[in-house]
């Protein structure tokens, strides 16, 4: 059974909000089926909020929904022109003899969708970039590592195919090469940092340190989230309870 979302915080003309894996942003596979939108709407008694980004069905962790139009626009823009600053925790499954520290530092690829794919080309796609901050093992699952993400375009489903361009496929992940050693347990895949400006003219961070769903990650990873949290303009770690 999927988990419920939980509200993080709630600004003037928009609100954060933690979306559990295994629920849509938008479009539920039966008409009947909650969604994020449909749960924000109930939550804040509105008839309408509107999404400037969304996650992958499997993937957990912060969406931020507008609240009037012009919210709705504005994030839109700080999108295109990528002032959005999103930080996310992937579990892996590394090829065997691949040492861990290849892995970190920038990458760039070209990604077209083929289909429900994201497939990496030489040409003809559009250019998609991250960069891998810290990689360390994963307590709880053997042979699986952790990484931290930034992710510097959205590309559709673009952290899973260049993982598994980069030989690190999402563990679990069934369309992404993510079966091998790790076919068994449910993908983990979190947007856990989001740094954005608001219209007012501020910057807000957005993360939950005591995460409850968060899986448990290796001293040094959980010291590395929690410098990139830390490393904002306005160093504030926002939940349902402190807002």
């Amino acid at each position: 059974m999927t988990a419920a979302p939980r509200l993080l915080w709630r600004g003037e003309e928009e609100v954060a909000a933690i979306k559990p894996a295994g629920l849509s942003c938008e479009r539920p596979e039966a008409p009947a089926a909650e969604s994020l939108l449909v749960w924000l709407r109930r939550e804040l008694a509105v008839e309408d909020c509107w999404l400037p980004h969304r996650l992958d069905r499997l993937a957990r962790g912060i969406v931020l929904a507008a609240v009037t139009r012009e919210a709705a626009a504005f994030h839109s823009e700080q999108i295109r022109a990528r002032r959005w600053e999103k930080t996310y925790l992937a579990r892996i499954v590394p090829e065997r003899g691949r040492r861990s520290d290849e892995l970190l530092g920038p990458h760039a690829v070209y990604l077209r969708t083929v289909g429900r794919i994201a497939k990496v080309v030489r040409s003809g796609g559009q250019p998609a970039r991250l960069e891998v901050l810290a990689v360390a093992p994963a307590p709880e699952r053997n042979g699986h590592e952790h990484v931290l993400i930034r992710l510097h375009t959205g590309r559709y489903h673009q952290i899973r195919a260049m993982l598994e361009h980069l030989g690190a496929p999402l563990a679990g992940d069934p369309l992404y090469g993510g079966m091998r050693g790790g076919g068994q347990e449910p993908p983990y895949l979190e947007h856990a940092v989001l740094r954005l400006p608001l219209r007012e003219g501020r910057r807000r961070t957005l993360f939950l340190a005591e995460d409850p769903d968060r899986e448990r990650l290796h001293p040094s990873l959980e010291k590395q989230l929690q410098a990139v949290a830390d490393d904002a303009d306005d160093r504030a770690t926002d939940s349902i309870g402190t807002c």
